[in-house]
């Protein structure tokens, strides 16, 4: 197994949600959907919302940088530096807080 594997699989069983976020990120961006429309179609009940803003503060608490590449790989992005891909991450999470509010009323 590469490296890129191993640390894709760590990724993905550390932040399961988050994963499956980013990967259908992925997916939407070739579909020419933006990312707000695809965490608006993804985000499925409150839980689910909370389940991903828990993983995303606990991956921006830790060394996001460590998958950075990883990210831009299953998220179907590309990032010029390590700011850029936090201010990337925090977007999305905002997204998600947005997204768990209709599941509010």
């Amino acid at each position: 197994m590469t490296a890129d594997f191993e640390k894709e699989k760590n990724f993905e069983e550390k932040f399961p949600e988050l994963y499956a976020l980013f990967s259908e990120i992925g997916i939407g961006v070739e579909e020419d959907r933006t990312e707000w429309e695809i965490v608006q179609t993804f985000i499925a009940s409150k839980e689910q919302a909370e389940k991903i803003l828990t993983e995303i503060d606990e991956f921006l608490s830790s060394n996001p940088a460590e998958y950075e590449h990883t990210v831009e790989e299953i998220a179907n992005n590309y990032f010029d530096d390590t700011n850029e891909f936090i201010r990337w991450v925090e977007q999305i999470k905002r997204f998600v807080a947005s997204a768990r509010r209709k599941f509010e009323k």
